[in-house]
């Protein structure tokens, strides 16, 4: 399986000639790159997080006692598409990158109101 992550930044202790953005050939390759992302901006894990991709808008919603729900809605309507649970919010950024194509670096927290 292939993943691909478009966040545009050499991958820590690597090469500069590998950008991100490169397919990344292992579940290993993303979860350094998820670690990479949380170093450079820390996830907020009760927090909704949002990420338009491909006429998507994406949210990662948590759950208080069950987990994060992944949930996809056409950008014209507020309909959601599809919904997927998760256990984690990591987790939940990879299942939307796996099943969508979403990239992990383009994930925004939401400000509570």
């Amino acid at each position: 399986m292939r993943f691909s992550v478009a966040v545009g930044q050499a991958l820590p202790d690597e090469p500069s000639h590998k950008r991100v953005g490169q397919s990344l050939t292992s579940h290993s390759e993303l979860n350094h790159e998820l670690r990479s992302l949380q170093r450079r901006r820390p996830m907020q894990s009760g927090t909704t997080h949002i990420a338009h991709h491909a006429h998507h808008r994406y949210e990662i919603v948590p759950e208080s006692d069950v987990g994060f729900y992944v949930i996809r809605y056409a950008d014209s309507t507020d309909k959601s598409t599809y919904d997927y649970l998760q256990d984690t919010l990591e987790m939940a950024m990879e299942c939307a990158h796996e099943e969508f194509a979403v990239p992990i670096g383009s994930w925004t927290p939401v400000p509570k109101k």
